[in-house]
């Protein structure tokens, strides 16, 4: 993506990391908006545009836990809401106001809750992928490497996830208490689905790179997509992820299958993209969600589960968003 315009909100005007993405950014036309155009869909979705501004809310949150499901142990930060990328199944499409990529420059406050939760609930992971990709516009904004020092000597890792290849930055040795993991699919998927993003190819070499740094690398097959999903697809992309990656340096291997969050479903069909998403049988949910048909999703599971464990021995498989019955029946153990 490149940046042609920064909006700055007059309160975010004088922090340290608004002077970074300025001056990162020396092309970019700057424009100060007033407080009283925010929050809200005031600011108009400019492709090419970032907005800097304060969040009000909490920065450290919870999960929110499937019912039927043991508690994951992670939270989420919220450090960037919206995504340079334009995936057709993004659950972002139905959630966020804000129709602008928008990077919250309070980071001092950040970072102080960070540390809070660090210290008291200790959470196995931490990651700012749940509502942009995370290293999309890392190189710009700096954030990974500004929060990586708060989890030195802790029981935490920061996770980044992504859909890029954006990892230049990042090099340097392996660093501690760092898990970069990417979202894999069959190249026919990447490019029918997931526009913007970094290839494949791309994508595993940067895999590759940051693993022989000695920095752990995970992978998620989330969502896998019924339509596009195939076994012989699948052990071909896991058999190259086998030939990037050494077992040793993965952490886990998560799987997921396409579901839909309230209001989703009807987004993807107003945009009229995404055709490939809904075929099969979906049903509601009792968590809101709509969902393919579960024998066939522990069938998916299943098959997922025998690849990852005879072509990557030892490395732990996880399901997502998914709970403990369905994980008993595909063979996979919940996260305790």
């Amino acid at each position: 993506m490149r940046i042609k315009r920064i909006l700055i909100d007059e309160r975010a005007a004088n922090d340290p990391l608004t002077a970074r993405i300025r001056e990162r950014l020396p092309g970019a036309a700057v424009e100060t908006v007033g407080t009283q155009r925010e929050p809200g869909t005031s600011l108009p979705p400019q492709a090419g545009s970032i907005f800097l501004t304060h969040h009000l809310g909490d920065f450290v949150k919870d999960f929110p836990v499937t019912p039927g499901s043991s508690p994951c142990g992670e939270k989420y930060i919220v450090a960037m809401h919206n995504c340079p990328f334009d995936c057709s199944y993004c659950y972002l499409q139905s959630y966020l106001e804000r129709p602008i990529i928008t990077v919250f420059t309070n980071t001092e406050r950040m970072k102080s809750e960070i540390s809070a939760v660090i210290r008291g609930e200790a959470p196995r992971r931490m990651t700012t992928g749940e509502f942009s990709d995370s290293l999309a516009l890392d190189d710009i904004t700096g954030t990974a490497l500004d929060l990586l020092p708060l989890f030195r000597g802790s029981g935490t890792m920061l996770e980044l996830r992504t859909k890029s290849a954006n990892v230049a930055h990042l090099a340097g040795g392996g660093r501690k208490n760092l898990l970069v993991t990417w979202t894999l699919a069959p190249e026919e998927a990447i490019r029918a689905e997931e526009p913007g993003t970094a290839g494949l190819d791309d994508r595993l070499g940067a895999m590759s790179l940051v693993s022989r740094e000695g920095t752990m690398i995970a992978i998620r097959l989330d969502p896998v997509i019924p339509a596009w999903y195939g076994a012989d697809s699948y052990r071909r992309l896991l058999e190259r992820v086998a030939g990037a990656v050494e077992p040793r340096m993965i952490h886990r291997v998560e799987v997921g299958i396409l579901r839909f969050t309230p209001g989703l479903w009807e987004v993807v069909r107003e945009r009229g993209r995404g055709n490939m998403l809904f075929r099969g049988e979906y049903f509601a949910g009792g968590d809101g969600r709509i969902r393919y048909y579960r024998p066939e999703r522990i069938r998916i599971y299943r098959e997922i589960g025998r690849m990852v464990r005879e072509l990557l021995p030892g490395v732990p498989v996880e399901l997502s968003m998914e709970d403990d019955e369905v994980r008993e029946d595909a063979g996979i153990a919940a996260v305790r």
